[in-house]
């Protein structure tokens, strides 16, 4: 299973669904992002440091308040070294 998204840009991408289950209600772009971060052992604040977007905004995407961006989809793929796949 892969989760896709199209940004406000119009960009579409994917991501590989998580390894575990993470719950029907739950799945969504923002929590194969949770997952990652939590497999790291990281806090919210850690990953937004590291992909160099505010923790808030960062909150907001793995809550699945908001999808990410074009570029906030590269910056926590690369923070996670996780793939995304780009016009999916």
């Amino acid at each position: 299973m892969t989760y896709t998204w199209t940004t406000a840009e119009g960009d579409v991408f994917a991501l590989p669904a998580p390894s575990v289950d993470v719950g029907v209600a739950d799945d969504t772009v923002g929590t194969v992002f949770d997952k990652a971060r939590r497999d790291l052992g990281w806090t919210t604040a850690q990953l937004a440091r590291q992909a160099g977007i505010t923790a808030s905004t960062v909150g907001r995407i793995l809550n699945g308040s908001r999808p990410p961006s074009a570029e906030q989809a590269r910056r926590l793929s690369a923070a996670l070294g996780v793939d995304v796949v780009a016009g999916a």
